[in-house]
């Protein structure tokens, strides 16, 4: 117990030395001035003066802490001395996060009574710039923010960045885009999850934007704008001159895309201007034209002329422009030449001797150069460009290089060749080989370059006899037809004929002239895309009329007669018709045989003749007729007669006789019977 009582003792002694030694500094033992603060609240920077009335010359300290505990901790913000007056220096906030801080000042003796007076820390931010277009970037830095948080920046009611905030509420410089806004006041802030807000005015600015900043003349330039007026009419000029009409912005103030051709004006800088009514200035962009020649056309032969059109030259005094064509100089029409007012001009050159292929065209003056391509192309021709198989193709050239061999092609088959003159002309022909219907190719090479042309060969027909007589051989023949084409060969409107024409369309096909009418006739040759009507005369000569033989004349004949008569020649063959009558004029004909193929003609035992006598006679005649129909004349007539004519008395006696001849042998059977 005594022990115990002994440490308790020797704990308290302790405690009490601990006291003894802090009581200097407590401050219940120090004299006690009342302090206010003439700013209670703001960002950090800050200037706070602290009134109250301290000891002269004393040494102060000026303190801040977050609570009445961290009086003797806290953190210094200022020392000095105390003036004659009783007063200590101002002091700026230091840099610390949102919020309420104690005020603890010290001088000698003295020290500010409790309750502390508070200053109140805010946010505040700071803009790199107050004016600007959209699509800028600024730098957003800020202080006095909650400490290690997220701060968002916003423009009016947009948030664009974010970003975080360090232990003392310091956000960095942040760059961020200003978005499409119009013409006009804005603000922007940034907010924490705090109170207060700090914000900064910006102002929107108009800013035009070009595709291109330099090209000729007629180039097309896109133009795009924003931080205009909203929803309002801008109008365009180049330099001072109006080019189109108005464009409307939209309610953000952009417009995009416009799309403006340069017109033709002198070389140099000029100034694209958007003129928005709502903004007091204009809004400007340089745009440099550059010189610029077009070539019309852009390729030709030696001979050919070619306008030079410049535009975006320097239209001065004596300042004249020389054309050279492949770096040498040609005479030009007219002979002087200079831009116009425009920086325009125009002259015509003729495209000199030379070695094909591309060359540079040059359009210069004393400031200014402009170039374009130009193609010497060889001036070959070929013609002509359509015909029948067989046809002359003559093939001319100039223009190219001199003593070069020159080779001409049909469908990729060499037809002729030939060499160039020293002039680099060349002039040769050849026929048209055989070649079915459709479009060929004629390619003409100097062995560097090959010129190509189409040559359309014509269908051609023929027949080598154009008169003839029935069964003669007409041969027809044809080029130029339809390639492995049915070929049809017609008669009048009879086919007579078909063939397949060969792979280069040409075909032979030999045919007998039909039986037909002699005089004209046509012959139709056709494979259904060509056509052709050939005129052919069949013989119209009549055979001569036939020689009769027998019967002869007044002879008697059987009563089924051979009549037969002398052949008929004729190269169109023939066939015979015989008539026989009564009467000498041939008025009622008792028998006619037609087609008859043989001279002569035996009556059958239906065409029995009846007797007739020598004082009435039969008459009989032929004629022939070819197989062109042409008809002979009739023969001569010719009689015969038939059998015996019996007088009337005499048939009586005749017929007498045969019934007593008949009614005795009747009688004699009957006795013979009776026996």
């Amino acid at each position: 117990m005594r022990l115990l009582k002994g440490s308790f003792a020797a704990i308290i002694a302790t405690l009490l030395l601990v006291l003894a030694t802090l009581a200097p500094i407590a401050p219940v033992s120090a004299a006690s001035v009342t302090t206010t603060l003439n700013v209670t609240s703001g960002p950090p920077g800050t200037q706070v003066a602290i009134i109250g009335g301290f000891t002269p010359n004393a040494f102060f300290t000026v303190s801040y802490g977050t609570s009445t505990t961290l009086i003797t901790s806290g953190t210094t913000i200022i020392t000095g001395t105390v003036s004659t007056g009783g007063t200590v220096a101002p002091f700026a906030v230091p840099v610390l996060p949102r919020g309420a801080y104690n005020i603890m000042v010290t001088a000698g003796p003295d020290y500010s009574v409790t309750p502390y007076p508070t200053f109140t820390v805010t946010p505040q931010i700071t803009v790199s710039a107050a004016t600007g277009a959209p699509g800028d970037q600024v730098n957003v830095s800020g202080n006095g923010f909650n400490a290690s948080q997220t701060v968002s920046i916003v423009f009016d009611n947009q948030a664009v960045s974010s970003v975080s905030s360090d232990v003392h509420g310091v956000i960095p410089s942040t760059a961020v885009t200003i978005p499409s806004a119009a013409l006009g006041d804005h603000t922007i802030s940034a907010k924490d999850a705090g109170g207060s807000t700090p914000t900064a005015a910006f102002s929107i600015t108009p800013k035009l934007t070009l595709s291109m900043l330099e090209g000729q003349a007629g180039t097309v330039v896109s133009i795009s704008g924003v931080g205009f007026s909203a929803s309002k009419a801008v109008s365009f000029f180049i330099d001072t001159t109006s080019v189109t009409q108005t464009v409307t912005t939209d309610t953000a103030g952009k417009f995009a895309n416009y799309n403006l051709t340069i017109p033709a004006l002198p070389g140099g800088n000029h100034v694209i201007k958007v003129q928005d009514f709502g903004y007091t200035g204009a809004i400007t962009a340089n745009f440099k034209v550059n010189p610029s020649i077009t070539l019309q056309p852009n390729q030709g032969a030696i001979g050919s002329k070619v306008t030079i059109t410049g535009n975006g030259f320097t239209p001065v005094t004596d300042n004249p422009i020389t054309i050279t064509y492949n770096d040498t100089a040609v005479t030009t029409t007219p002979a002087a030449i200079s831009a116009d007012g425009d920086g325009n001009f125009s002259a015509t050159i003729q495209v000199p001797s030379g070695v094909t292929g591309a060359v540079k065209i040059i359009a210069k003056d004393k400031l200014t150069t402009a170039s374009a391509d130009f193609t010497s192309i060889a001036n070959i021709l070929v013609s002509p460009a359509t015909g029948i198989v067989g046809t002359t193709v003559t093939v001319t050239g100039s223009g190219l290089n001199a003593t070069t061999a020159i080779t001409v092609n049909y469908d990729g088959a060499a037809v002729v060749t030939v060499k160039t003159d020293a002039d680099g002309k060349f002039s040769t022909s050849f026929k048209v080989p055989e070649s079915g219907t459709g479009t060929h190719q004629i390619t003409v090479s100097d062995q560097v370059s090959t010129f190509k042309y189409d040559f359309k060969p014509t269908a051609d027909a023929k027949i080598d006899s154009t008169s003839g007589y029935v069964g003669k051989d007409i041969t027809a023949s044809g080029t130029g037809f339809t390639a492995a084409g049915n070929v049809v060969v017609k008669y009048d409107t009879a086919q007579i004929a078909t063939v397949t024409a060969d792979a280069q369309g040409t075909f032979t096909v030999t045919f007998k002239a039909p039986a037909s009418n002699g005089g004209a006739h046509q012959i139709i040759i056709t494979d259904g895309v060509s056509s052709f009507t050939k005129d052919f005369s069949m013989d119209s000569t009549a055979p001569s009329a036939p020689t009769l033989i027998s019967p002869k004349t007044a002879t008697k004949a059987a009563k089924s007669p051979n009549f037969t008569w002398q052949t008929v020649n004729d190269p169109s063959g023939v066939t015979y018709s015989l008539q026989v009558s009564r009467d000498t004029a041939f008025a009622i004909v008792l028998l006619q045989k037609d087609d008859l193929k043989t001279p002569g003609y035996q009556l059958t035992s239906q065409e029995v003749l009846a007797n007739v006598g020598k004082d009435a006679p039969y008459y009989w005649r032929v004629k022939a007729i070819d197989g062109a129909n042409n008809a002979s004349g009739w023969s001569n007539a010719s009689t015969f007669f038939v059998g015996t004519i019996i007088p009337t008395s005499t048939y009586i006696v005749i017929v007498i006789v045969v019934c007593i001849a008949v009614g005795g042998l009747a009688y004699l059977i009957e006795k013979l019977r009776n026996r």
